[in-house]
């Protein structure tokens, strides 16, 4: 089957930050690098960089981009159709990510036509974060991910679902500070040897294979450059691996009037700033900017030169930042020679499962839903996981949960079906199939990745909800309704992320509802499912004001009795949303399941772990 996507917004600001990453992570596939460049008569002239690219022919093959993806019960197709205007637009964007720089001049911060680009450190990583999250085999990804290019462990930020900002709390800014800060002073000197690098495939166990084990696991990176990698450079691209750190001054003397100050430690404005735009997954360096303000506001950065009392981050060299004794005690080094209290053992878990937000407000109890619920130490929580190999449970459970989130949807567009005038009958029923195709899709694709005896993880949920939860799937891929052969409308698809998006991308829509109703038209089977899809963003547009819905499967079955007016063919309608009811249920079990497993044992270990027990004890005492 194939799903189709075409971006016809104008404005590139409008694709959210996942459909973002996701066009990039395709086109660097489809372009086929390679890491030596074929030989021709350029290569005599210039030098060669490994895997970069002609502007002219990344904005070529953005006209179409198209993926083929492989499951047990469907391969599914996703395609972007980008012009050329977008296509340049987008490719600034990627620059200004950097995910891509300009090789052949490394200092250039804006893309131009002529530019040759190269995929960075932070580029590859989103890559092999798509691949790998789509649950693409080794043997099929692309060619980078195994190079001395894929050496970049990003910090995540997640985003808000209907804004795309940046969410933020008091734990994930000390959380950032110990990222940031590295386990270790990463203190510049000139006369500094390059550092080996590790290739981020080879340390991720799940993907360590006879393939990977022959290859040499810390080898030189292609970025390294004495000037470039000075803190006080212009480069576009100075980081190509994260864990060492900010890149620090050590013993730096400050005059000030007639009092003079040795610093042991400090960095510059510019330096952070940096290493945030080239190790994190802010995709500005406004964003970057943003994120240092809240570090200044929060007390955990303080100035050192002559903004010392000022309350703006400048984003300059000679602005010169120290941490604060209280983002001290979120550096793994700060406090290294000097006497620091004792970690705190089993025997102290009844105190530290209480946390005290702000001095003077009665302590709560820690659970796994508050743990999910902050940003810093969901992050901390996930980086467990991946200590313990079972962050797979975790990204189940993310998708799961974004699936089950849908039922609330299909309530709304029933009842608004219900309500909406004869001349939109037709759109509502566009509407409601393609929203069960798409959604018994995704469902199919989550069974695939995670459930399946063929899949790659295969998660362990108990012998009578694994029967149940097959049996359910088989009897769906069986049936007529199957969206592997019932589909015939260009739907969006969302399979590739654990990222809560909605059921259709509001932002790519043409929002205008006066199109033509004649269906003669080549053109009317689109307009139907756009206009469809636009009845959808109104319904989605009252979800403020309007109350909630009960989501429990009578209700649904009794509101699509209700909407069957709308067919010709009633019960195959029906059967969708009921086959679609079936799966929500069995889902909704799983996700149940997976929860409490990570609650009675995850959680238990997660809250005697070092970085968690340094969170808490950073904001605390």
């Amino acid at each position: 089957m194939t799903t189709s996507k075409e971006l016809i917004s104008s404005d590139v600001s409008q694709a959210n930050d996942k459909n973002f990453s996701d066009v990039f992570a395709i086109l660097i596939y489809l372009l086929h690098l390679k890491d030596i460049p074929e030989k021709g008569w350029r290569s005599l002239v210039k030098s060669s960089h490994p895997y970069s690219f002609e502007v002219s022919d990344a904005s070529k093959i953005m006209e179409c981009l198209e993926l083929f993806i492989e499951l047990r019960l469907a391969t599914t197709t996703i395609r972007y159709s980008i012009k050329t205007t977008l296509a340049m637009a987008l490719l600034s964007k990627f620059f200004t990510a950097h995910l891509v720089h300009d090789p052949t001049s490394r200092t250039t911060s804006n893309l131009k036509s002529a530019s040759k680009l190269q995929v960075t450190p932070k580029g590859a990583a989103i890559v092999f974060e798509f691949f790998k999250n789509i649950g693409m085999r080794e043997d099929k990804m692309p060619p980078i991910v195994f190079s001395s290019i894929n050496t970049m462990l990003l910090f995540h930020f997640d985003r808000s679902p209907n804004t795309g900002k940046v969410l933020n709390s008091e734990y994930l800014n000390h959380v950032l500070i110990t990222h940031a800060m590295g386990p270790l002073p990463n203190v510049w000197r000139p006369d500094q040897r390059q550092a080996s690098v590790k290739n981020l495939l080879l340390e991720e166990s799940l993907y360590m294979g006879e393939s990977t084990n022959n290859m040499m696991r810390d080898t030189p990176s292609p970025f390294h450059h004495r000037y470039f990698s000075n803190p006080q450079s212009d480069a576009h691209i100075q980081y190509y691996e994260s864990s060492s750190g900010v890149r620090l001054f050590a013993d730096r003397k400050f005059i000030h009037g007639n009092e003079t100050t040795i610093v042991s430690y400090c960095f510059s404005g510019k330096a952070l700033v940096q290493w945030l735009c080239d190790c994190t997954t802010l995709n500005s360096t406004g964003e970057a900017i943003d994120l240092c303000q809240l570090l200044l506001n929060q007390r955990l950065i303080t100035a050192v030169t002559v903004s010392l009392y000022s309350e703006a981050f400048y984003n300059h060299p000679d602005a010169i930042y120290t941490l604060t004794e209280l983002g001290g005690q979120s550096c793994k080094w700060w406090n290294i020679e000097s006497a620091v209290p004792p970690a705190r053992t089993e025997i102290d878990l009844p105190d530290i499962l209480l946390v005290d937000e702000k001095p003077g407000i009665k302590k709560r109890k820690v659970n796994l839903e508050f743990i999910l619920s902050d940003p810093g130490l969901r992050f901390l929580f996930k980086l467990h996981l991946e200590k313990e190999s079972c962050s797979d449970n975790y990204e189940a459970y993310l998708q799961l949960k974004e699936f089950i989130h849908r039922r609330r949807s299909c309530s709304r567009l029933l009842r608004h079906a219900i309500e909406a005038e004869p001349s939109k009958r037709r759109k509502c029923k566009i509407a409601i199939e393609s929203f069960a195709a798409s959604n018994t899709l995704m469902a199919f694709h989550i069974y695939s990745k995670y459930f399946s005896v063929l899949s790659v993880y295969n998660l362990n949920i108990g012998f009578g909800l694994q029967q149940e939860l097959d049996s359910i799937i088989a009897n769906i891929e069986r049936s007529p309704i199957s969206p592997t052969r019932a589909l015939t409308h260009d739907i969006t698809d969302f399979i590739k992320t654990p990222d809560v998006d909605h059921c259709f991308d509001y932002s790519e829509l043409d929002l205008d509802e006066t199109g033509s109703e004649n269906s003669d038209n080549a053109n009317a089977g689109r307009a139907a499912v756009r206009d469809a899809q636009t009845l959808v963003v109104d319904l989605a547009s009252k979800l403020t004001s309007e109350p909630m819905l009960d989501l429990g499967c009578k209700t649904l079955h009794a509101n699509l009795k209700r909407v069957s007016f709308l067919s010709q063919d009633s019960s195959s309608l029906e059967e969708s949303i009921e086959a679609l009811t079936k799966i929500w249920r069995v889902f909704d079990k799983v996700a149940v399941a997976i929860y409490r497993m990570m609650e009675s044992d995850l959680f238990a270990k997660f809250v005697r772990s070092p970085e968690y027990l340094n969170a808490v004890q950073a904001l605390t005492e």
